[in-house]
């Protein structure tokens, strides 16, 4: 019995220890980019960026980003499309930012909805990156007792960015850990940065 007991509380140790160290490299990973992104009145990470386009009109400015949408993002997430005042409204998903694991069961990705927002004028252009939040969807099989059949149910979990940390108070959530969406949010992070670099660049080599 005390070899047993000795047995438990070694794997427990060594639980601990790996998910300590799992919560240790997040903090890092985070301090590394804070600075990077601003936090909205909503509470949503932004990302702000304006380029300057000396010599070029409010129309063609805005036919570089709507074209910009239609290629990478199709006509499916279009908020809003205002030539005359210059605004183009964009959602979109970032997906599989962080696996999630839970055991055999439960293994599924977050992916991270995020918004750009584009203000248009002439020789000008402003640009907004938004992260607002995660979501995913995954099955998970239950057994029935004995020979009854087993069940297959659907899980959707939606969060809002604000709520959890980095961006947050981390919050105790459904499979959900402070590694989780602190390594979810660096992902993310990166990704932004990447879209806007890619946005400055599109514009510039114009």
């Amino acid at each position: 019995m005390k070899a047993l007991k000795l047995i438990i509380m070694l794997v427990y140790t060594s639980v601990s220890l790996h998910a300590f160290a799992q919560n240790r490299e997040t903090v890092e990973l985070v301090n590394s980019i804070r600075g990077q992104w601003e936090i909205d009145q909503a509470g949503r990470a932004i990302y702000n960026m304006a380029v300057e386009m000396p010599g070029f009109s409010k129309d063609e400015l805005f036919f570089v980003a709507l074209g910009y949408i239609h290629e990478r993002y199709g006509n499916q997430g279009i908020l809003e499309q205002n030539q005359e005042q210059g605004k183009l409204r964009i959602k979109g998903t970032y997906t599989n930012v962080q696996k999630v694991s839970k055991g055999p069961a439960i293994k599924f990705y977050l992916n991270t909805s995020h918004e750009i927002h584009f203000n248009v004028e002439a020789d000008k252009v402003y640009i907004q990156l938004y992260l607002t939040g995660y979501h995913t969807t995954f099955g998970q099989t239950t057994m029935g007792a004995g020979y009854a059949p087993s069940t297959y149910e659907i899980y959707t979990l939606e969060y809002n960015i604000e709520d959890l940390y980095p961006i947050g108070p981390h919050v105790a959530v459904t499979y959900l850990t402070k590694s989780h969406t602190g390594a979810a949010f660096y992902e993310s992070h990166m990704r932004a940065v990447k879209t806007m670099m890619k946005l400055e660049d599109l514009y510039l080599n114009y």
